[in-house]
């Protein structure tokens, strides 16, 4: 809940991420951590955003 401007410098040197071009999340992933993969989803901050639409948004990218 950053927004990829944000966590990319962060993330980008350890895992490889994907633009959506979605309005809400602008980002996903797979980063694998002692042996299992976990799905990471960049959204923007939900401040001010409408809120069914957000939410929708990040479950359907999990």
């Amino acid at each position: 809940m950053t927004g990829l401007d944000w966590a990319d410098p962060f993330l980008k040197s350890i895992f490889p991420m994907q633009k959506t071009g979605q309005p809400y999340v602008e980002a996903t992933g797979k980063l694998k951590r002692d042996n299992e993969m976990t799905k990471v989803v960049i959204a923007t901050h939900p401040q001010g955003k409408p809120e069914d639409k957000w939410v929708q948004e990040v479950i359907e990218a999990f």
